[in-house]
């Protein structure tokens, strides 16, 4: 029997789908993180990897005519390339790495090989191209940060696990300019909404004071360069705006194969490609470990 779409289950039953999960304890918290919302991996072969591919890229796509330290960056980039459309807050020179090549796929396969001999010791589906992003000081429409969310809000299941890799070292002042709420804060905030996860993104979307008021209820990440940190995808989190240095990152999310086999619904981004979150879609076709 073919499962419904989540996107499109009355409120009420969303409500309800949603109450259920965050009252129970996810396979991240059992099998991974020993309860807490968070943790941190080392990835340390693979961070000076990734920055040296983006650097190539970056001279590849013409952004750039030599290398340069990532955190110095928007020192040199065209004012376009640091404007964020209002949208989906991205900016240009995040979406220039929409696409990548060859090399770069084949240095994020072996890092996922990586990731299936020595960290997770269960089957999981993983995201077949991870998310790029470079947030830089300055640019047009920067005020559209701080924004709260989870990938759940955006379409995601709930069994997911996010993956989070700085390539750059975290400034003084502003860290890597990534907050992140516990789950426990993160639930006591969606009580609030009656566990409705599209009104409170509404909310933040339209209402940018409740983002302000979200802050001192997170907390700054903190992730040292070499390290990777894996969180619960239930919990809410936001980029903020650098002022001092460039950030990149990489971001992805994977499902362990026994969460997403007893998925009761279908999930679909809300996005523009409208991508569906199972094996042949958002994820590689066959499964790691």
């Amino acid at each position: 029997m073919e499962k419904k779409l989540f996107n499109d289950l009355p409120l009420e039953k969303k409500i309800e789908f949603t109450k259920k999960n965050y009252n129970s304890v996810s396979f991240f918290q059992n099998q991974i993180s020993k309860g807490k919302s968070n943790i941190e991996i080392d990835i340390s072969s693979y961070s000076d990897v990734f920055r040296k591919e983006i650097n190539r890229l970056l001279n590849k796509k013409k952004i750039l005519a030599k290398n340069i330290e990532l955190e110095k960056i928007h020192k040199f980039l065209k004012k376009s390339m640091k404007n964020y459309n209002l949208k989906h807050g991205v900016n240009g020179i995040s979406q220039m790495f929409y696409e990548t090549d060859e090399k770069f796929r084949s240095s994020y396969f072996s890092f996922v090989k990586f990731l299936s001999k020595n960290v997770f010791k269960f089957p999981f589906y993983i995201q077949e191209v991870p998310t790029i992003r470079i947030q830089c000081p300055g640019g047009k429409n920067r005020h559209f940060y701080p924004r709260y969310h989870n990938d759940i809000s955006l379409g995601h299941p709930f069994g997911e696990i996010n993956l989070w890799i700085p390539l750059t070292k975290k400034s003084k002042k502003e860290k890597h300019g990534f907050r992140l709420m516990s789950l426990s804060n993160t639930k006591k905030s969606l009580i609030k909404y009656g566990y409705n996860l599209d009104y409170l993104l509404s909310e933040c979307i339209n209402k940018r004071n409740i983002n302000f008021k979200f802050n001192p209820i997170s907390n700054k990440v903190n992730t040292q360069y070499g390290k990777m940190l894996a969180f619960d995808a239930r919990c809410l989190h936001s980029s903020e705006i650098m002022i001092s240095q460039t950030r990149a990152s990489i971001d992805v999310r994977i499902i362990p194969v026994k969460e997403f086999s007893k998925m009761k619904y279908k999930h679909q981004g809300l996005g523009k490609r409208k991508i569906l979150f199972e094996p042949g879609g958002c994820y590689f076709k066959n499964s790691f470990r």
